[in-house]
Parts: structure tokens; C-alpha cells; sequence
């Protein structure tokens, strides 16, 4: 590792550890407003809707992929391909 890899390393190394504090107390303050007022019992409800939903995309997907893999993997390669269209259009 270079000098100056180092550095960079060390950099991105402190970025993040800032990036974590800010985000830790961005998070407690928004947990305290939501807990203020009253949303936080109706958060939780809807936290636990989204996670039984996602969970039961995840297995039609997962059952999709069995039944049909190359549908599958036509599905992926077609969202990558847009996805990288995308991002090389910045």
C-alpha cells in the first residue's frame, strides 16, 4: 500500500465513522419526534406490514425462479442492462 493509499484509506476510513455519528443522532432525533407525537406505535404497525409483504414477494420470487429460470435470468440481465444505461448517462 502506497503513501498516499494510505491516506485515501484513511480518509474514507474517518468519512464513515462521521457519516455513523451523524446518522445515529439524525436516527435518535427522529425516533424521539416520531415517539412525541404518537406515530411510533403506527410506525411500528406499518414496519411489520412492509416486512410480512416483502416476505411474501420474496417467496413467488423465489418460487418464480425455480419454475422458470430462464425467464429468470432474462429479467436480470434486462434490469442490469438498464441500470447501467442509467448510471453511464450521468
Amino acid at each position: 500500500m502506497t503513501l498516499i493509499d494510505s491516506h485515501v484509506a484513511d480518509d474514507v476510513s474517518e468519512a464513515g465513522k462521521r457519516a455513523s455519528a451523524f446518522a445515529d443522532k439524525i436516527g435518535g432525533k427522529a425516533r424521539k419526534i416520531v415517539d412525541e407525537i404518537g406515530l411510533g406505535h403506527r410506525a411500528d404497525q406499518v414496519a411489520a406490514d412492509v416486512s410480512k409483504r416483502a416476505a411474501r414477494a420474496y417467496d413467488v420470487a423465489k418460487e418464480t425462479v425455480k419454475e422458470k429460470p430462464t425467464l429468470a435470468i432474462g429479467v436480470a440481465a434486462t434490469a442490469g442492462l438498464l441500470l447501467g444505461l442509467m448510471l453511464s448517462r450521468r
